[in-house]
């Protein structure tokens, strides 16, 4: 048996010429954990990352034509590029068996349209007996399986709700050999590392950010520390040389967090780590474990500057907790990148003013801003849903009126601000050489200036005044 799994690219369904690569930065666990679940069911396995594998219209047929079963991971973001790829597929090879699963099937808990199957859930313990009963053609064993949406007699039938893995300790890792890390490693358009990898040490969330779709899906679960040192000692030992932690908070749980830290220490494991954590977890002591264990660089999800909008996101962490864990993290040596969301409706002009000024006064290394979304499952998506502002069927409503003041194009003009004035400072690029002289790792000076020259050319950076809302051009 066949199978071919499908991360469609975000970019469009396009081969050839026409095909742009979309840089990633980590391969998708989700699918290679879903690869090993069939592997071990008795398929041959090929996955398809067609973010970052350029193919030939007529090798993606050939692939296509080859496969008895065709999996599709689907995100909200590109549900239409996946929708597109079934079609495709459907066209190409009528006889396959599609399945479709991923974020955007656990958020909406709805039939994907085309498929033969659609899976709710976490795969690695069901997929692979899922898929076998259905291409032998035993699709009435399908009812013994929880989380399914699946066709019989012309009727939809569902097997209950989406599955949910408890004892994480117990699930079966990822097949990384299923992928070519090199083809991975890049970071906001530079690369870092040919031998990447990525892990996971727990799942879901805990709190309740308004903005997340997250932690209506799952509660949260983490893994024991010596399983998930076990894991890092096999990465280590097939090569890599940088590992991400692929969750949205690493430190939950600080003892448990520390704990590992302490045994890849223990255990002499050699491997430049990344991970996010949230800013009101950070102690001197917890940083301390992260850095002589080898942490390299810490995400912090900061979003905002101002107190008044991380209250109507639902952070449940100030302004101050920021400074503070950026600060003690520049002490220890440990590089640091913080997210900031432009557009929340209560946002005017001031605040992104006090969002340069924040960012600007704390040792941060790199900054990146998204404009906010309404995604559905959100806390956000759901409120404007009740206020009539939000269609059940929108899925991905971009900021802008009726939900704030500010229109799009006005909050794309003060994102591109907001990158110049934190990029275009001498004295930014002078902090980081004396850090990269304190810690011996040059590497960072190198991957900002990179990222810096291609960020500004992006933003027109010189043209300093260019496209920039009236009532800040006096502080550029």
């Amino acid at each position: 048996m066949n199978a071919v799994l499908i991360l469609p690219s975000f970019r469009g369904h396009q081969f050839g010429k026409q095909w742009r690569r979309n840089p990633m930065v980590t391969p998708p666990l989700g699918l290679l954990y879903v690869g090993g679940a069939l592997e071990r069911s008795g398929f041959n396995v090929r996955v398809l990352d067609l973010n970052v594998e350029k193919l030939e219209r007529s090798e993606f047929c050939h692939l296509v034509r080859a496969a008895d079963l065709v999996g599709v991971s689907v995100f909200t973001v590109a549900k239409e590029i996946a929708r597109a790829v079934v079609e495709d597929v459907r066209r190409i090879h009528p006889g396959a068996k599609v399945i479709c699963g991923g974020p955007h099937i656990n958020s909406t808990m709805q039939p994907f349209p085309g498929t033969d199957v659609t899976f709710m859930g976490e795969g690695e313990e069901t997929a692979g007996e899922i898929c076998r009963h259905l291409v032998q053609g035993d699709g009435a064993r399908l009812r013994e399986f929880q989380g399914l949406y699946y066709c019989q007699g012309g009727e939809v039938v569902k097997t209950g709700p989406p599955v949910v893995i408890q004892d994480l300790n117990r699930a079966h890792g990822p097949a990384r050999h299923l992928m070519d890390a090199s083809r991975y490693g890049t970071l906001v358009g530079i690369r870092v590392s040919s031998r990447i990898a990525a892990m996971t040490t727990s799942r879901g969330c805990p709190y309740k950010c308004s903005f997340c779709v997250r932690r209506g899906v799952y509660r949260y679960r983490h893994r024991d520390p010596a399983n998930v040192v076990d894991e890092i000692q096999g990465i280590v030992a097939a090569g890599h040389d940088l590992l991400v932690f692929n969750e949205d908070n690493f430190t939950v749980v600080p003892q448990r967090s520390m704990e590992i830290m302490r045994e890849v220490k223990r255990r002499g494991l050699k491997i430049r780590m990344m991970m996010q954590i949230r800013v009101d977890s950070v102690t001197e002591e917890l940083l301390a474990a992260f850095k002589e264990a080898g942490v390299w660089s810490l995400i912090f999800g900061i979003e905002s500057g101002t107190q008044e909008v991380l209250d109507y996101y639902e952070k449940e962490t100030t302004v101050e907790q920021g400074r503070r864990a950026v600060e003690l993290a520049d002490r220890l040596g440990i590089f640091t990148y913080a997210f900031f969301i432009l557009g929340a409706p209560p946002e005017r002009d001031w605040h992104f003013r006090e969002n340069v000024r924040f960012m600007t006064s704390i040792p941060l290394d790199f900054v990146g801003f998204n404009i906010l979304d309404f995604q559905f499952g959100s806390r956000l998506w759901s409120r404007k849903l009740r206020e009539g502002l939000v269609d059940p069927d929108q899925v991905v409503v971009p900021t802008g009126p009726p939900f704030g003041a500010l229109s799009y194009r006005e909050l794309e003009r003060y994102l591109s601000w907001s990158y110049r004035a934190f990029y275009l400072r001498p004295l930014h690029y002078w902090r980081i050489l004396k850090k990269c002289r304190r810690t011996g790792d040059f590497t960072l000076l190198f991957f900002i200036l990179r990222f810096s020259l291609k960020l500004l050319r992006r933003f027109q950076a010189f043209a300093l005044t260019e496209d920039l809302p009236g009532s800040i051009r006096a502080d550029v």
